[in-house]
């Protein structure tokens, strides 16, 4: 009897388990089911092909390189750090000394003349600017503090000069030059093929500068203050010295020559160049002639435009840079050929006065 109340039990809660899952006699369903079929193989699933990686690292080799004094040419354009002592017999033996002595930083893609016109225009004149005078052991402080102006307009110059250079190299146009040889000028000019070369050859020179000089003549002075001016002619000279050079050189020379000598170039050919150049020639030489007499002048447009960030600059820094201005503008007056004209020189004497004003 124990047994068959046990017996009762068991079937009691299985089918009290039933009722409560639904899905709990497919386990048996399925077990039957491959019992009655012996034979049936059942097909494994597909596996999921793996995922990428969440971090994948790929093997890099780093070397590091130390040089005394100038890069190799074939690194000169690697990323590099570099390290300046002030004295050769200084001996650097402490953490002391080293913060004292030696001079660090980092150059991001080599030394370049980017890098070069920005450590010059950012780091190193705004420090002469705000040098103290009054810290000099040496001299004292009136020589002091004139030697240190010599070397600030100095400096000054020098990153105006590689500023004209970074804008001249970002702004080059590069004529298409054919690949011809020639040797004696009056033969060449008898080669059909060597002519018809150079003549689309010039026909695109043309192109270019009829071009370059329109988008020349359509720019106009940026801002209201004097500097504006000297920005202005020394991206025009920059856009215009790379095409006069080129066309100066003694290969396009030749080329020229050729054309002229041709009896197979059409006159209309020669003498859309011949324009076009004589046009580039006269807009080079003003740029050229301006640029020179300005930058003759840039130091007083600065102590004019940039009194309030020099150190213990106020008006009477205007007040002091106003006569030597007057007697460089007066110079450029007499010397210059295209600035002693009112058109010219009133635009720049109202410049300077919206500057002061």
């Amino acid at each position: 009897l124990e047994a068959a109340e046990a017996a009762d039990a068991g079937e009691e809660a299985a089918e009290l388990a039933g009722e409560g899952d639904p899905h709990a006699n497919e386990g048996t369903d399925a077990t039957i089911e491959e019992d009655a079929n012996p034979g049936r193989v059942e097909e494994p699933e597909p596996e999921e092909p793996p995922g990428p990686p969440a971090l994948a690292l790929a093997p890099r080799r780093v070397a590091l390189r130390v040089c005394e004094k100038a890069l190799p040419a074939d690194r000169a354009d690697a990323e590099c750090c570099y390290f300046l002592k002030e004295s050769a017999e200084q001996v650097v033996d402490t953490p002391t000394l080293l913060d004292a002595h030696v001079q660090h930083g980092s150059l991001s893609e080599g030394p370049s003349l980017q890098t070069l016109d920005q450590m010059l225009a950012q780091i190193y004149l705004p420090l002469l600017s705000a040098a103290d005078t009054s810290t000099s052991t040496v001299m004292d402080q009136d020589s002091f503090a004139r030697t240190l102006r010599e070397l600030e307009s100095s400096t000054g110059k020098f990153t105006s000069q590689v500023a004209q250079t970074v804008r001249q190299l970002r702004e080059d146009v590069h004529l298409d030059l054919p690949d011809v040889s020639i040797g004696d000028p009056q033969i060449a000019a008898e080669d059909d093929v060597l002519v018809g070369k150079i003549e689309m050859a010039a026909v695109g020179w043309s192109s270019t500068l009829q071009s370059t000089i329109s988008a020349e003549k359509g720019k106009t002075v940026p801002g209201r203050g004097p500097l504006g001016e000297i920005e202005f002619w020394r991206d025009r000279n920059a856009a215009l010295s790379s095409l006069f050079e080129q066309l100066n050189t003694p290969r396009v020379r030749g080329m020229v020559e050729v054309m002229e000598k041709s009896p197979h170039v059409g006159a209309k050919t020669i003498e859309a160049f011949r324009v076009q150049f004589a046009e580039l020639t006269k807009l080079y030489i003003e740029t050229k002639d301006n640029v020179k007499f300005l930058t003759t002048l840039e130091r007083h447009f600065k102590a004019i435009s940039h009194y309030r960030q020099m150190p213990g600059g106020n008006l009477q820094t205007v007040l002091d840079a106003l006569s030597p201005m007057i007697n460089a503008l007066r110079m450029v007056w007499i010397i210059s050929h295209h600035y002693s004209d009112d058109q010219r020189m009133g635009g720049l004497m109202l410049r300077i006065a919206n500057e002061i004003g």
